[in-house]
């Protein structure tokens, strides 16, 4: 496995409506820190969380609560 020394960066298959009225596809990063950041395409506007606050809310998510 490749540890997260350093950022790396993809972009999704498919276009997402998240906080505009258009769909853009998705930039995600997993950094240094185990940070994933989260981007529109051709915006600069970013949103971070730690991968295990992403899986805790995976968990929750799951379970209903």
């Amino acid at each position: 496995m490749t540890s997260t020394d350093k950022p790396v960066s993809r972009v999704t298959r498919a276009a997402y409506r998240v906080t505009h009225s258009d769909e853009r596809q998705l930039v995600v990063q997993i950094g240094p820190g185990d940070v994933l950041t989260f981007r529109e395409k051709g915006r600069r506007a970013t949103w971070s969380i730690t991968i295990p606050d992403a899986f805790r809310g995976v968990l929750y998510r799951r379970a209903g609560v």
